[in-house]
């Protein structure tokens, strides 16, 4: 128990200086410009510690902070697992405009039996393709990241932002890592969903986030789910915990409201980094 809370006091103090370098020299006279924020503010590495602001939704000021450091205009974005087209929905609605190319990989193990994408889905995307003030060319392409020839499909480098919402075991999301590392560029953003464990597995795995436990009304449960622990998917945390060793960086992730006492979120955290 005691190594464990030193090891944890040492990860916060690497933490607090990974944050140092990230406010000096990323997050420089940053302003928001994201609709859903409804001001204008400075914004520094801070705005991802504020439970408030951390949020996966708000992946759209991180995609122009770095836009504008390449003094780039557009660039393009891959979504590793569409599912409902929420996320898609919602940026491109945010920041839609500074995307060039946004790339959508959904397998086909979410089609329908007549061979049609689930309609929820569809819809979404439809919705932007028949947009005429759009100019964001939209890709979807109904195959498994793990394909060898859709993976070679994509130049190295081409991606400004790649997020990882696919195959959610531990064999999965590490392989999504491995696979489309090498399509993010240097200064572009490599990010994923869910980078959480279940309590159980959150005491027994050091510096784990935990998902948190379902509170009704304040999350997505019903009075059942009342008090339980949320959906969680401690693989997708081990997996990119390894390969980030491997690669020799650290991850940052969203805490989605997780503050004053909430535990349940408004979503599970993302984890992201950016590419050097």
């Amino acid at each position: 128990m005691v190594r464990k809370i030193k090891d944890r006091v040492k990860v916060l103090v690497l933490f607090a200086i990974i944050c140092l370098i990230w406010q000096h020299f990323f997050f420089r006279g940053v302003v928001v410009t994201s609709s859903n924020l409804g001001r204008r503010a400075p914004i520094g590495i801070e705005f991802f510690l504020d439970p408030v602001t951390s949020k996966r939704d708000n992946f759209g000021l991180l995609f122009e902070k770095f836009l504008h450091d390449s003094h780039k205009k557009k660039g393009n974005f891959l979504e590793i697992g569409g599912g409902s087209g929420k996320f898609f929905d919602h940026n491109m609605a945010t920041f839609g405009h500074l995307v060039e190319n946004y790339v959508i990989i959904e397998p086909y193990k979410l089609l329908s039996p007549s061979k049609e994408p689930l309609p929820v889905f569809a819809e979404k995307v439809a919705k932007w393709e028949k947009n005429t003030s759009s100019s964001t060319n939209i890709i979807v392409h109904h195959e498994f990241s793990t394909s060898s020839e859709l993976i070679k499909s994509f130049p190295d480098n081409f991606f400004d932002f790649i997020y990882i919402d696919g195959d959610h075991s531990y064999k999965g999301a590490k392989s999504d890592l491995i696979n489309y590392y090498a399509k993010v560029r240097r200064g572009g953003v490599l990010a994923g969903h869910d980078y959480c464990c279940n309590r159980k597995e959150f005491e027994n795995t050091i510096h784990a986030p935990w998902c948190g436990k379902y509170i009704y009304p304040d999350s997505t449960s019903d009075k059942k789910k009342d008090g339980k622990d949320k959906t969680a998917f401690c693989g997708i945390f081990i997996g990119a915990e390894e390969f980030a060793k491997e690669k020799n960086f650290y991850w940052l992730y969203t805490l989605e409201d997780r503050g004053d006492g909430n535990s349940a979120g408004s979503n599970n955290p993302s984890y992201f980094t950016i590419k050097f």
